[in-house]
């Protein structure tokens, strides 16, 4: 590993202990320092994609509130922002259905597609 190298791997250090694995620091260093997963990928001597699965790895994982516990304590700058929260975009609560009606007879012939011609 060259000088640049271990400039971006101290650049998102996390002071993490030796044994939790790469995906997760890797997930972390992404999440919370905003570092990007090209440079993590420098930084490890792996291609990008490795560090995008290990990544979306994790990020899968979070829907165990065991996982999702460990990841938020392991944070060094807070809490690691759960994505089993509701976000602003989701609506607050779940919407009652419309019953479905159905059509009359004169909608379903108006509405109908074309028949074809029955094969000869």
């Amino acid at each position: 590993m060259g000088v640049e190298g271990q400039f971006m791997k101290d650049a998102w250090r996390l002071d993490l202990p030796d044994w939790v694995p790469d995906g997760a620091q890797h997930y972390l260093a992404h999440t919370e320092r905003g570092a990007s997963i090209r440079a993590l990928a420098r930084a490890a001597g792996c291609h990008a994609s490795t560090v995008l699965r290990q990544i979306r790895k994790i990020e899968t994982r979070r829907d165990d509130p065991l996982v999702d516990a460990a990841l938020r304590k392991l944070s060094a700058s807070g809490p690691v922002p759960s994505h089993r929260q509701s976000s602003p975009k989701e609506p607050a609560g779940m919407t009652t259905a419309k019953p479905e009606t159905v059509p009359d007879e004169a909608t379903l012939i108006r509405e109908a597609p074309p028949r074809s011609a029955p094969p000869v």
